[in-house]
């Protein structure tokens, strides 16, 4: 197995601060706006609020700073994860081919997690006695919750997908009934790779893919 270890453990917790990014530049930009209005105003009062407002301003905007250099220190750290297994070619090969690896890792698990994502409320799958199961909203959301943590790792002639497993039995259904056509997907996605058979790592299955 392909071990990134600080892409398989970094990226999953990186990726949801984008969120959090949007959510704080609107907070920011309401504060701004009303402190403005504020400030503008004469009576004594809101002018008090004005300045509550922007000292609570200042330390929110470095927050919403502080996540984009964050997103560019891990991006560095995932391409020299990768440019250190590169150091029988030429530096300035391995460091595009390192960028490449990291970039296509990032858009091929953008489609993994769009793949694996259930998005119907009303949603069903036969089991091995061929007995259709109907799946309900709670059941629906622990699975989307687990799987989202799910990464696709490309590193020069290797690739490994790696799917958390939910901790419910419905859950673990769901997922094993989506593997092999997972499998098929990463085939057309990724036709210079040679996928494996699905293998379980304590909590994880894995598929690897070896360049043809």
């Amino acid at each position: 197995m392909n071990k990134n270890l600080i892409f398989n453990r970094l990226y999953p917790v990186v990726k949801k601060l984008w969120p959090l990014e949007l959510v704080l530049v609107v907070l920011l930009a309401i504060s701004f706006t009303i402190t403005t209005t504020l400030y503008n105003n004469k009576i004594t009062l809101f002018s008090n609020l004005a300045h509550a407002l922007y000292d609570y301003c200042i330390p929110l905007t470095y927050v919403v700073l502080l996540i984009p250099i964050m997103w560019v220190i891990c991006i560095w750290l995932f391409v020299l994860e990768r440019w250190f297994k590169y150091l029988d070619e030429s530096y300035l090969d391995g460091f595009k081919r390192a960028i490449n690896d990291v970039y296509d890792s990032m858009e091929q698990t953008r489609k993994l997690l769009s793949f694996l994502k259930i998005r119907s409320s009303k949603y069903s799958f036969v089991d091995n006695e061929n007995r259709t199961i109907s799946v309900n909203d709670r059941t629906i959301n622990a699975f989307n919750r687990t799987v989202k943590n799910s990464i696709v790792d490309i590193n020069h002639d290797i690739v490994t997908v790696l799917i958390k497993i939910p901790d419910g039995n419905q859950e673990q259904k769901l997922l094993i009934d989506m593997l092999e056509q997972l499998r098929s997907q990463l085939s057309n996605q990724m036709p210079e790779y040679y996928f494996s058979g699905v293998e379980r790592e304590k909590m994880a299955y894995v598929i690897t893919g070896n360049k043809k």
